[in-house]
């Protein structure tokens, strides 16, 4: 979830899985303020976390390629390899923990 608690995101895998690509994961991004069905973004690999930018209505999803987002459109901006991850365009959104930020079916 967002530091402003506005967006959330849920992954998981498809409702049908793929034979020829077992990886395939679905991401759903939900607009707290907006809750509205949205369609799941596919994505080939799996899908580890999700960070969000101080940029407002972006995050960065976390596979291993890695693919912009942006939030209030529930798309993709470009191909992961136009963006570098590390430039300060790119900071990562930081804040105290608060309840239901993250949630890990699996403990660490």
């Amino acid at each position: 979830m967002s530091c402003d608690q506005r967006w959330l995101a849920v992954w998981g895998k498809p409702r049908t899985l793929n034979p020829d690509n077992p990886q395939d994961s679905n991401l759903t991004i939900v607009d707290l303020q907006d809750p509205r069905v949205t369609p799941a973004l596919g994505f080939e690999r799996g899908i580890f976390g999700v960070e969000y930018l101080k940029t407002p209505a972006r995050a960065i999803v976390a596979t291993d390629s890695g693919a912009l987002l942006d939030l209030e459109r529930r798309v993709r901006l470009a191909p992961p390899a136009q963006f570098d991850f590390g430039d300060p365009a790119y900071l990562r959104e930081s804040c105290a923990p608060f309840p239901n930020k993250t949630y890990r079916r699996y403990p660490p």
